[in-house]
């Protein structure tokens, strides 16, 4: 199936930047709507692919490029800054409006949502706000609870307080992920736990480092997704489906997306599958195994689009 794509920019709900957004838009009957969120240091056109696969299968495939991130900034200082205040908020309806741009324009079609590492936490604080309006989410290379993130997100205060909202250090960079390759044997640079195939990625990665209220609102993005008391909010029928690699270091190697999933359990969703690629590290979809991880979203979404 051929399809087209449309490009558009909206206002963010900082009401201050225009969001560039694409859709994929099948030219055959929609069948549903999935709607992406990418990642740290990431664009959504750098999901051109995953966006095509499922385009070519019927779905309408959308995602915005987040604030603080390559064409949603007004200039190069704002890149890794989402606001000195209300960002991790920002991130979360901001995906919201595109939700509503996107309905509204293709009514009445199940829309999926996914989000892969920091979008995996994007998304899973929009489904305690919005789950209602979902049929079903992926969640991505993300984590479970983490038993210093209180003493992180007061550590950056305290930096930022002292240098600025828009501060940014390699250094701290460097103390953030200097465990990530711990568990591989000879990397061949700093960002090997991201793929096996890292080279892809170095670029993206380390071009823009991160302002230290950015990788606050992140950590704010992850308390958040790991709240109890937050998570027994959703919707008790939204089918969720968590997949990660084995040799992941975000997800403490499953373990972590393990601890997720039964926060997820305990507050009675009725759905949720897990997978874990033996082998995969960060980035599933950039792994060797990538077109049988795009199946197995596919086939999971398409049991539920019924």
């Amino acid at each position: 199936m051929s399809y087209s794509v449309e490009e558009l920019k909206y206002l963010s709900s900082d009401d201050e930047h225009k969001i560039y957004a694409k859709i994929f838009i099948p030219n055959g009957e929609v069948k549903g709507i999935v709607q992406i969120c990418h990642g740290m240091n990431g664009y959504i056109g750098k999901y051109d692919e995953v966006a095509s696969y499922f385009a070519d299968q019927g779905y309408v495939v959308c995602g915005n490029t987040h604030l603080g991130h390559k064409d949603s900034v007004n200039s190069s200082n704002e890149l890794g800054f989402f606001g000195e205040f209300n960002g991790s908020k920002y991130l979360v309806d901001d995906v919201r409006k595109l939700t509503q741009i996107v309905e509204k324009k293709f009514p009445n079609k199940k829309l999926f949502l996914f989000g892969h590492s920091m979008g995996s936490f994007i998304a899973r604080a929009y489904i305690i706000k919005y789950g209602k309006g979902l049929s079903g989410v992926i969640i991505s290379a993300t984590a479970g609870p983490q038993l210093f993130i209180d003493s992180g997100i007061t550590f950056l205060n305290t930096v930022i307080a002292k240098k600025g909202y828009r501060f940014r250090s390699e250094k701290l960079y460097r103390i953030i992920f200097r465990a990530a390759n711990r568990q591989i044997d000879s990397p061949k640079n700093d960002y090997a736990w991201v793929s096996k195939r890292a080279e892809e990625f170095v670029s993206s990665l380390t071009k823009n480092l991160f302002t230290v209220t950015g990788l606050r609102d992140i950590l704010l993005l992850i308390k958040k997704s790991n709240m109890q008391d937050e998570i027994n909010k959703l919707p008790k029928d939204l089918p969720l489906y968590f997949f990660s690699g084995t040799e992941d270091p975000l997800g403490e190697y499953g373990d972590g997306v393990k601890r997720a999933v039964k926060l997820y359990e305990k507050a009675e969703i009725k759905d949720i599958t897990m997978k874990l690629y033996e082998g995969n590290r960060h980035e599933c979809l950039s792994e060797d195994n990538k077109a049988e991880v795009l199946k197995d979203m596919y086939e999971w979404i398409e049991k539920i689009n019924i």
